[in-house]
């Protein structure tokens, strides 16, 4: 049981580091915005890149997870 523990505490700091990034990412991209208005193109690019390697999985796993949460929670408050 201490161990299954272990890897839930694992686990929950994993995905509060994922929610980290989605966080700074969405301020990024707003900042890319706001620059690009202002024809500084070089942080929208960036941006660019990044969103398949880096964002796309964060956001899958950031609803995977919610979604997991939100089932086996309801699984186990309907059994009580």
């Amino acid at each position: 049981m201490e161990k299954a523990n272990k890897y839930k505490q694992l686990l929950d700091k994993f995905l509060v580091a994922n929610v980290f990034i989605l966080i700074l990412g969405a301020l990024y991209f707003l900042v890319s915005i706001i620059l690009n208005m202002y024809d500084v193109q070089s942080p929208l690019k960036l941006f660019r890149v990044l969103w398949y390697p880096l964002f796309i999985p964060s956001l899958s796993l950031f609803f995977t997870a919610v979604l997991i949460d939100t089932l086996v929670s309801k699984a186990l408050n309907s059994k009580y």
